[in-house]
């Protein structure tokens, strides 16, 4: 059985975009906290950058910011962590973040840039992904509102 990418990229979209207008309906008719407004957004973001990778075969200048898309996700719903979690601040800056997401999206676009092998890319994407993601789950775990 063969997966066909661009079913799974539709059915991903159909999720995240209904997870999104929930969320976005939730906060325009209820009491939301500090926060709320990041994660609404990191998750159109997300729904717009797998939107882009239906289109990366016929339209491939815009693959990198189909990319940055899918890698903000992580950062994004942290800034609205720090956010929600804001009395008790963090060791580490915001910027930090920011600065890490930079780091991982220009590692991702010199493998792109270059024109390697498709494993090498998807390497440099898979591992960017993955510090944001152990990044981001550290900073939360730290947070003072989880212990």
């Amino acid at each position: 059985m063969d997966l066909h990418l661009p079913t799974l990229l539709t059915v991903c979209i159909a999720a995240v975009a209904t997870s999104a207008g929930v969320m976005t309906l939730y906060g325009r008719t209820q009491r939301i906290y500090r926060g709320f407004g990041w994660w609404v957004l990191a998750q159109w973001l997300l729904a717009l950058g797998c939107v882009l990778h239906l289109f990366r075969d016929s339209q491939p200048e815009l693959l990198p910011l189909a990319n940055l898309l899918l890698l903000q996700w992580p950062i994004t719903v942290l800034s609205g962590m720090r956010h929600f979690c804001a009395r008790h601040p963090s060791r580490i800056p915001a910027s930090v973040d920011w600065l890490l997401l930079t780091f991982a999206f220009l590692a991702w676009l010199a493998a792109w840039g270059a024109h390697g092998s498709v494993a090498i890319r998807v390497a440099a994407f898979a591992g960017g992904a993955c510090v944001l993601h152990l990044y981001s789950a550290a900073i939360v775990w730290r947070m003072a509102e989880a212990r």
